[in-house]
């Protein structure tokens, strides 16, 4: 024989434990009932009893296949929205591709121009000091040859 000892234990937890397998075991009690006055009905039942099980059977196929048409909707929401969410995140990274692919070509063209004009700036550079060499090239020509004109007048 078995012999309940409380040993400083939680007793409403136990007591919990109790109802809560208590409940199991009424619904699986409930369930074996109702599968056996199917069975009653469908072997040994009264022609309206058959005729209220077919209604009941009908009334539950019609119910499962509306759950099943629901079902297939949602998927098919979700499916659609799954679908929408994925194409707008590839749109976002293709337009984030396409501004940083923009912002790169400015930027190349940007260096490209400042090349161009410290080429310009430099030809200038170099056309201002070879003309300045010219200049002082005349300058000295000129001082050397009014020095021999002044040196062949005397």
């Amino acid at each position: 024989t078995w012999v309940h000892r409380d040993f400083g234990r939680n007793t409403g937890s136990i007591d919990t434990q109790f109802k809560s397998e208590n409940v199991v075991l009424q619904a699986r009690a409930e369930r074996l009932n109702n599968i056996h006055e199917h069975r009653r009905a469908y072997y040994f039942g009264s022609p309206t009893e058959k005729k209220q099980l077919q209604n009941d059977l009908m009334k539950d196929a019609q119910k499962q296949l509306e759950l099943k048409q629901s079902l297939k909707r949602i998927e098919k929401e979700r499916e659609a929205l799954e679908t929408r969410r994925i194409s707008d995140y590839q749109r976002q990274k293709l337009e984030e591709a396409q501004r940083a692919e923009l912002r790169r070509k400015e930027a190349l063209m940007s260096i490209q121009s400042d090349n161009r004009k410290m080429i310009e700036e430099k030809k200038e550079k170099k056309v201002n000091e070879r003309s300045q060499e010219i200049i002082s090239d005349s300058t000295d020509q000129q001082r050397f040859f009014i020095g021999k004109l002044s040196y062949t007048v005397r």
